[in-house]
């Protein structure tokens, strides 16, 4: 993946711009989210007046998480949603990680016929009076746990949220590959 750098202004116009809409919501929400350390920039570097510098793959991120801050996700949960959805599980089969989804989308978008479908599902269950949730990546309609206790929940689920990274990203690096040149 190249390793374009990006302020966070970039990448607030980046997302307005692809998906029309207003651009100073976007940068406040990834303000908050690179204060809170959420965002990681790249270590040592910065761009005009100081800004931080983000590389691609933090571009793809952002809009995860954005996401899930337009689905009503707690602040305080998006740490987890986000260790959770960069944890690497594996099986026989796959690797399922973010960065597992974003080399995928790559690849997709240099050869279409490579293309798979990358969603992150976050179930929300109720234990011991408290609601929780636990997601993981479903590859191609293929389920792979991410949480240790995800396999091991006997409670049923209060609802399921889905991410469809593949749908939400594919425009953004599409965006990003055109203005390569």
């Amino acid at each position: 993946m190249p390793q374009t750098r990006y302020t966070l202004r970039d990448i607030s116009d980046l997302i307005a711009t692809v998906e029309k809409r207003p651009e100073e919501p976007i940068f406040n929400q990834l303000k908050g989210l690179a204060g809170r350390g959420i965002l990681q920039p790249i270590p040592d570097h910065y761009g005009k007046k100081g800004a931080l510098l983000f590389p691609e793959k933090e571009v793809y991120r952002a809009r995860m998480l954005l996401a899930a801050l337009d689905r009503n996700l707690a602040s305080g949960e998006l740490a987890k949603f986000d260790a959770q959805m960069r944890f690497e599980a594996q099986d026989v089969a796959a690797i399922y990680s973010f960065d597992a989804a974003a080399s995928d989308l790559l690849a997709a978008y240099e050869s279409p016929e490579k293309a798979r479908t990358w969603v992150f599902e976050v179930g929300y269950v109720r234990i011991d009076g408290v609601l929780g949730f636990s997601g993981h990546w479903i590859v191609n309609n293929r389920r792979r746990a991410v949480d240790p206790d995800w396999t091991e929940l006997r409670h049923g689920f209060e609802g399921v949220t889905t991410f469809p990274f593949t749908n939400l990203l594919a425009p953004i690096m599409g965006a990003i590959r055109r203005s390569e040149g």
